[in-house]
């Protein structure tokens, strides 16, 4: 890429590095480098993470212990 976008370096970080998306814990949301900011922007405080299945000790906004399918991104490389 000559003069990449910024999406395209986020995303080229996150793929280089083994990262599965962002999250934000003050807005509380999440994207996969599959979906990449959906909202249509990246804030400055999103970090670089990891997809983790949510269990019922999850408290993240949007959480919802009925779907199987509820995850978040974490700082922390799942075990």
């Amino acid at each position: 890429m000559n003069n990449p976008e910024v999406l395209d370096i986020v995303l080229m970080f996150l793929g280089n590095n083994d990262y599965d998306g962002l999250g934000n814990s003050n807005c509380g949301c999440a994207c996969l480098k599959s979906d990449i900011a959906p909202c249509g922007e990246i804030n400055g405080d999103c970090r670089a993470g990891y997809k983790k299945l949510c269990t019922d000790e999850c408290d993240h906004e949007g959480y919802d212990s009925s779907d199987p399918k509820c995850w978040h991104i974490q700082l922390e490389a799942v075990k």
